[in-house]
């Protein structure tokens, strides 16, 4: 009988890069969203790539790695901020406050074809009992949103 080196429970979990349980193979969805209908298995590097974390934040489930900030709304994708989309030399960063706040920090990014600074900070957090807000403050033009539902 062949043995299974990863869990198959996690095939039917939402889509997203992850390492086996015995840390020797990548499982990577053939195609993004949803759950997995087929799943490609490949050799880990020896360098474990930025694995994705995921973090329930009331009704919005924010995805998150070194590289993209994805956020979700009952499953589909309401924001995404993927650093591979701007010019410059774009730096993505996610801090955790505590469970009921984060920050997310893009520095050094540009509008591409442009010298347009396309640097954010957002700030996403618990606002009330069963209520999440974010403030979000733009470099260009100096925007400002606060409490947005």
């Amino acid at each position: 009988m062949l043995e299974t080196l990863f869990n198959l429970d996690a095939l039917t979990e939402a889509g997203r890069l992850r390492l086996d349980d015995a840390g020797t193979h990548l499982m990577v969805p053939r195609s993004e969203g949803g759950a997995a209908v087929a799943w490609r298995v490949l050799p880990a590097p020896s360098v474990a790539p930025d694995l994705l974390r995921t973090v329930q934040l009331g009704p919005v489930t924010m995805i998150y790695g070194a590289a993209l900030v994805r956020m979700q709304l009952a499953g589909a994708d309401r924001w995404t901020i993927d650093v591979n989309r701007f010019a410059g030399a774009p730096k993505l960063t996610v801090h955790k406050e505590s469970d009921a706040r984060y920050r997310i920090t893009l520095t050094g990014a540009r509008f591409p074809g442009t010298d347009i600074p396309a640097d954010l900070e957002a700030t996403i957090y618990s606002a009330g009992l069963l209520l999440w807000a974010l403030d979000l403050r733009l470099a260009w033009g100096g925007f400002v949103a606060e409490r947005v539902p």
